[in-house]
């Protein structure tokens, strides 16, 4: 069985009528985001999409296309992410990285286009792109927001996490949904169950990072942009100690030892605790969506143990 990668991508790009060369460089970018077999493919992004899919009475085999397209996406936002936020410093490299990332969300519109000759209805592919292309403007506000801002607010935090990693995978769980259903009252529910599992996906990276003891330490210390802990830690600390992390965070791009200091009291702030309790919060709200979707056992084991699985940081 040849992967979803060769049956879509790569017919995708040479009815484009690109050379070759570039057709192999997009399938090397590609390449890791897909399973050799995407059929066997155990990871919950995978599967839970066409369990919701099915579950109100869709055919998750339409969902095909669709999930390329949105993971053709993701790792076009991962992309400009690390270039935006300065993790790509090579001139040329970080002008092929760019364009790559271009050309993946053109991939992603190409494959999006083409719903309807893949017997999705109409007026369901019309709506399920009218989702994607907002749901890409909301995550390019996040972005936006996320630079624009040095110095957010706790709330504007999570605000920006909401918007950059919630809104994002929702799409996928909306879409799934909306294959078999156009109960609004029905897709809010799948679409809210989404956010609710990209903000705790980024909550337990950041639990990651505040655990890290290696100096490159994910989004946690960036002087310019507050992640989730070092926004708690400027909302709990008097402003004599505020001063003190700021000038620590603008050291410590240079210096290990003040990268030290600024995560010794952004865990002391109690960072750390904090966002423990809101995994929790959000777990519970994921499992009572759970129940208002109808889910029982065994169904319901999937999304309730990757609730579970978020809310352990080793």
């Amino acid at each position: 069985m040849e992967s979803v990668l060769t049956q879509s991508l790569s017919m995708l790009w040479q009815s484009a009528d690109l050379p070759s060369d570039f057709i192999e460089h997009l399938n090397a970018i590609c390449e890791p985001l897909f399973p050799k077999q995407w059929t066997q493919s155990k990871h919950p992004l995978h599967l839970l999409p066409h369990l919701f899919c099915e579950h109100v009475g869709g055919d998750p085999r339409l969902l095909s296309s669709i999930m390329v397209a949105w993971n053709l996406l993701r790792q076009a936002a991962r992309i400009l992410d690390d270039f935006e936020d300065g993790g790509i410093e090579d001139g040329n490299g970080a002008g092929v990285l760019l364009n790559s990332s271009t050309g993946l969300v053109f991939s992603a519109s190409m494959l999006l286009s083409n719903l309807e000759s893949e017997g999705i209805a109409p007026s369901v592919a019309q709506a399920i792109r009218k989702q994607f292309y907002a749901v890409l403007l909301q995550t390019c506000n996040g972005q936006h927001q996320d630079l624009l801002v040095e110095r957010p607010s706790l709330e504007a935090r999570w605000q920006i996490t909401r918007q950059k990693s919630g809104y994002f995978l929702g799409l996928i769980t909306w879409t799934s949904a909306r294959l078999g259903t156009a109960d609004p009252e029905q897709l809010r529910l799948y679409q809210e169950f989404g956010e609710i599992l990209g903000i705790m996906d980024q909550i337990h990276d950041d639990l990651l990072d505040l655990k890290s003891t290696e100096q490159t330490a994910g989004d946690l210390i960036r002087p310019y942009h507050w992640s989730l802990p070092v926004a708690y830690a400027f909302s709990v600390l008097p402003e004599f100690q505020q001063t003190q992390l700021q000038t620590y965070l603008q050291e410590s791009l240079t210096c290990p030892q003040a990268e030290a200091k600024a995560r010794e009291m952004i865990i002391t702030s109690g960072a750390g605790l904090y966002l423990t309790v809101q995994l929790t919060k959000y777990s519970q709200l994921g499992q009572k969506l759970v129940e208002q979707m109808g889910f029982r056992s065994p169904k319901a084991d999937m999304p309730l143990g990757i609730l579970k699985k978020l809310c352990h940081v080793n």
